[in-house]
């Protein structure tokens, strides 16, 4: 199997996406070493700048193609690595995707450029088309890659994947780990979500997805309750 984690942020932002994009895949990839399964799984961290953790010396490739980095204009090659997890090997693959930083002037004229409708596809936020030029790359990746899985955070991620792989375009399956307060009539279009916090799933009620233990979406009480959304942190 072969696992795609994707962050737009990795390498230029710090938070809590990025982190959990980080230490998913280094998860996955020691699970994968330590298991057995080190030649069944495969695991990439796409990201948008080099990550310390995953700034290997070793090249195992080139994919030959260059992006623009939104803040400064500078160009920078996307290659293909090889990763060390504190300096060991390990079996994570580790790549660099080109887009335009939310920083970044690029991302700032579009934005200000789109008409208001656009909003509901990202395109009147920075974030929005970060996202978005990280996966008209990405989707060439995962394609030519044959990925299994597409595990993100960044909302718009899961969407456009979800829209290639409903066109026939794209076979990869997303995974939506739910950390960013979306409503759950986002939620509700994608097969699979991971709600990482037990008052996530509350809050949205029956979303009618599956979370990755294979659940049905449940009913949560009374959504809007504060005392129970208390209760759910304070479980935690």
């Amino acid at each position: 199997m072969k696992i795609a984690i994707a962050s737009s942020g990795l390498g230029h932002v710090a938070r809590g996406i990025e982190t959990w994009a980080l230490d998913l895949a280094q998860a996955l990839a020691k699970h994968a070493a330590t298991s057995g399964d080190a030649t069944d799984l495969e695991v990439t961290l796409f990201a948008a700048a080099p990550v310390p953790f995953c700034n290997p010396p070793v090249t195992t490739g080139s994919t030959g193609s260059t992006g623009v980095d939104g803040i400064d204009g500078k160009q920078e090659e996307s290659t293909k690595l090889t990763a060390k997890i504190h300096n060991k090997p390990c079996n994570l693959s580790f790549e660099i995707v080109p887009c335009f930083k939310r920083g970044g002037r690029a991302a700032r004229w579009l934005t200000r450029l789109m008409p208001g409708f656009t909003w509901r596809w990202g395109m009147k936020s920075t974030y929005g088309w970060e996202q978005l030029t990280f996966w008209l790359d990405l989707r060439r990746r995962l394609r030519h890659g044959d990925y299994d899985i597409l595990h993100v955070q960044d909302p718009m991620l899961a969407y456009w994947c979800r829209v290639w792989r409903r066109r026939g375009w794209l076979a990869t399956r997303e995974i939506l780990a739910h950390g960013t307060e979306e409503p759950a009539e986002f939620l509700n279009q994608f097969d699979y979500v991971q709600h990482l916090a037990p008052w996530h799933r509350e809050a949205t009620g029956s979303t009618g997805t599956t979370d990755v233990d294979g659940n049905e979406g449940s009913d949560g009480g009374d959504r809007n309750d504060p005392r129970e959304r208390r209760e759910s942190r304070d479980g935690l």
